[in-house]
């Protein structure tokens, strides 16, 4: 429900940090890991390249500020 990044350590294994709303954590414990690497494809698959991103909030900006 909050940020999170995946980093990958020397020798291959992955750290997941995530944010709470008390505190971040940090884990490698592979379950939690590997919910988040599943969530953050999910949310990868549903993003838009960045050039396209660029104009969606361009347009926004001059369709509700101009």
């Amino acid at each position: 429900m909050g940020g999170f990044a995946i980093a990958t350590l020397e020798g291959g294994k992955d750290v997941l940090y995530a944010e709470t709303a008390v505190r971040g954590i940090t884990t490698s414990d592979e379950e939690y890991v590997a919910v988040a690497v599943e969530r953050f494809e999910a949310i990868r698959s549903e993003a838009l390249p960045i050039s396209m991103s660029i104009d969606l909030i361009q347009k926004a900006v001059e369709e509700k500020w101009t």
